[in-house]
């Protein structure tokens, strides 16, 4: 019960982050500029759910 809680909360979370992951990136097509810094906090984003 309790691994199953745990286990749709990281899926939540995981699916939350991956849309503002995508929302960002879409937004940085108007804005070149800010790719790198989106994407170097995107990938250390997705090690940590990763953990």
């Amino acid at each position: 019960m309790w691994s199953v809680l745990v286990r749709s909360t990281l899926f939540y979370a995981e699916l939350h982050f991956t849309l503002m992951f995508l929302d960002h990136a879409r937004t940085d097509l108007k804005r070149p500029s800010h790719i790198p810094k989106k994407k170097s906090s995107g990938y250390s984003l997705r090690s940590v759910t990763a953990t």
